[in-house]
């Protein structure tokens, strides 16, 4: 996520466009997931983000979203010891998990902000990377997303840690 930010500063800085923002939620699930650091956290204060990248259009009250999801699998052969592991977690990052999408958002922000910049979108892209993707979290990025989107919630953190309320905005 932090790289994911780094990248977009680079291009919003280049282009004048543009903001960079974290849709902070908290990890909520039907079952107790000690053994996972994350789940633990977020029992204490939301801990998870998707990161968002705002490119403005003509209309800032209709967005377009285009999404990828930014964490790992983790490899079940080295994991379990049953298939020859050792339990180490090793993430399985890599072009099929979905690091594909994450290039093709980043490339997508290189052609979509110039475009911003001379007015020509009609109206805003949100860049979405999703967290959560993996068992046992279950799509619980897009989850979050969607459910601010149809409660009229949706709010987003700027870097600067104020509150960007984007609940009056039209998704398509």
């Amino acid at each position: 996520g932090d790289h994911l930010h780094a990248r977009y500063r680079e291009l919003i800085a280049k282009h004048g466009v543009g903001e960079v923002v974290d849709h902070v939620f908290r990890w909520e699930s039907d079952h107790a997931c000690p053994w996972m650091d994350g789940w633990v956290k977020n029992q204490r204060e939301p801990a998870e983000r998707n990161i968002v990248m705002m490119i403005p259009g003509r209309d800032r009250g209709q967005a377009v979203i285009m999404g990828d999801h930014y964490d790992t699998a983790y490899m079940e052969d080295v994991y379990w010891e049953e298939k020859g592991g050792d339990g180490l977690r090793a993430p399985a990052a890599g072009a099929d998990d979905n690091h594909s999408a994450t290039t093709a958002l980043l490339l997508a922000a290189e052609h979509l902000l110039p475009l911003a910049a001379a007015g020509k979108l009609e109206r805003d892209v949100w860049l979405v990377h999703l967290t959560g993707e993996e068992y046992p979290a279950d799509c619980m990025g897009a989850r979050a997303l969607c459910q601010g989107l149809v409660e009229r919630t949706l709010a987003f953190t700027a870097e600067d840690g104020t509150r960007r309320d984007v609940s009056h905005v039209e998704v398509t």
